[in-house]
């Protein structure tokens, strides 16, 4: 079959046209082409005369700093200053006193890794004590058994040497639920036709809410009469495993006034990886002194 068709007169002029204005239509596209070029050559030029302007990046990293309110971002995350009540002491007889300062770190996101803790006795200081705060926890600083062979009839206490320690993601993750806390007060009672004298106690249930096992917890009562403290002590606990619950105990061998509240603080440096029976590593360079 012949396929062939001869072309039309429409077609015909069309191809004449092309051929006699070839020329017209390449200086068009040649021009068009320098157009582009001209205008990318243009951006170019604009964004280098900028650059020049704007001289180099520690340049422009110095005016950013300048222009920035620095002291005012650190007066905004330095670690707020740890609250101190007035420091006690109780007699255990013979001379012998327990002295307890109660503290708080009220920063969320800070803990102090060790501060330095000194009793000063009727105007003399006493040796030197290292303790430690997470965030957001409250405790004792105690001295325990400290003989007064004078009396003790005035107590200050001076804390130093603060080290902070700013949270990260790779603090450990440590709470306790504490519970059923209950303080029963001395009796006497019959045992076998006796007399025996049952010295006062606090009991409660503690429960390591945490994936960490410890060597060693140590936990804090404080004995209130309304918001008076009249009472402290302070017992270990060896070998506390990852979510155990475990009874509390702790005997008061001295005279006691009314109780009216007790209180129990867990005592744990999370960042003391060596209390952890289960390798713990502290993140390196997340230690810092402060801003």
């Amino acid at each position: 079959m012949d396929d062939y068709k001869p072309l039309s007169k429409d077609e015909l002029e069309r191809g004449y046209f092309f051929l006699t204005h070839r020329d017209f239509f390449k200086k068009i596209f040649l021009w068009v082409a320098i157009g582009l070029l001209a205008i990318l050559y243009a951006g170019l030029a604009f964004n280098v005369f900028r650059y020049l302007r704007a001289g180099s990046l520690d340049e422009a990293a110095m005016g950013i700093s300048q222009n920035y309110n620095w002291a005012a971002y650190h007066q905004a995350n330095k670690p707020q200053t740890i609250v101190v009540a007035s420091p006690q002491y109780f007699s255990l007889g013979g001379q012998r006193y327990n002295l307890a300062a109660l503290v708080e770190n009220n920063n969320a996101n800070w803990a102090i890794k060790k501060l330095d803790y000194t009793f000063v006795v009727n105007g003399q200081d006493i040796s030197s004590q290292t303790s430690f705060l997470n965030p957001s926890e409250k405790k004792f600083l105690l001295v325990t058994g400290y003989e007064a062979r004078a009396g003790l009839s005035k107590l200050e206490v001076k804390i130093n040497n603060i080290d902070w320690y700013r949270i990260d993601n790779n603090f450990p993750d440590v709470n306790w639920d504490i519970k059923d806390v209950k303080f029963q007060a001395a009796t006497r009672q019959t045992v076998a036709g006796e007399a025996v004298d049952v010295p006062a106690r606090v009991t409660w249930q503690a429960q390591n809410l945490s994936l960490y096992n410890f060597w060693e917890v140590a936990w804090q009562v404080g004995l209130f009469q309304g918001d008076r403290l009249i009472g402290v002590a302070q017992i270990n606990a060896r070998d506390f495993l990852s979510l155990e619950t475990r009874a509390m105990e702790l005997v008061w061998l001295g005279d006691l006034s009314r109780v009216t509240r007790t209180d129990v603080y867990p005592v744990l440096n999370k960042l003391d990886r060596n209390n952890f029976k289960q390798l713990y590593v502290e993140s390196q360079g997340s230690s810092d002194n402060g801003l």
